[in-house]
């Protein structure tokens, strides 16, 4: 999935030269693979295991590979919406888990993310989390942001960040974030 993420990337870089430079199609084409590949690694808890095939889902990569094809979708992928859904209910199900003991707030905080990006944020987890704001490194304050953004809600992003903060790096994260959600709208 890491390597899908620089995909999107080198394709947006490529389009942004010309449409028809070479190795635009083929990347395409990479993405392509590259999100069969993913949905044929989804296990029948709708989560996705490390191979093709696999019986147990593994929640971080799940999460990961969720937040990757919600920025494929925005980038005008074809993402599946049966697959997203079944990500989506997989990632749900997580939240509502109180035995899993590796999945902390700030793995809460990253699914809070994905599933506010999916149109089925969580709001009485991210209102949680935000409350406990000392239990997030800064990696889970920027997903709790990230999922605030997700629903339009600036003040929540704003109050995740660290306070006293450089107000000139937070407006560019908050660019950066509000640049990822402002062209979707998925019914899923």
């Amino acid at each position: 999935t890491s390597r899908m993420y620089a995909l999107l990337c080198a394709l947006e870089l490529l389009a942004a030269h010309s449409e028809g430079a070479p190795g635009v199609q083929q990347v395409r084409a990479m993405i392509g693979t590259g999100l069969l590949r993913l949905w044929s690694m989804q296990t029948r808890s709708g989560g996705l295991g490390y191979w093709p095939g696999a019986t147990q889902s593994d929640w971080w990569g799940t999460a990961y590979a969720a937040g990757f094809l919600l920025e494929a979708r925005r980038a005008g992928h074809a993402v599946d919406d049966r697959f997203l859904a079944e990500l989506a209910a997989y990632l749900e199900s997580l939240l509502r888990d109180r035995t899993e003991t590796s999945f902390d707030a700030n793995a809460r905080a990253q699914v809070c993310r994905v599933l506010a990006g999916l149109n089925r944020p969580q709001l009485g987890w991210m209102a949680r989390l935000a409350e406990r704001l000392d239990q997030l490194d800064a990696a889970g304050r920027a997903h709790l942001a990230a999922a605030w953004l997700e629903m339009g809600q600036k003040n929540g992003a704003l109050a995740a960040l660290p306070a006293g903060g450089d107000s000139q790096v937070i407006a560019r994260v908050l660019r950066r974030l509000s640049r990822s959600t402002d062209s979707f709208a998925s019914p899923v």
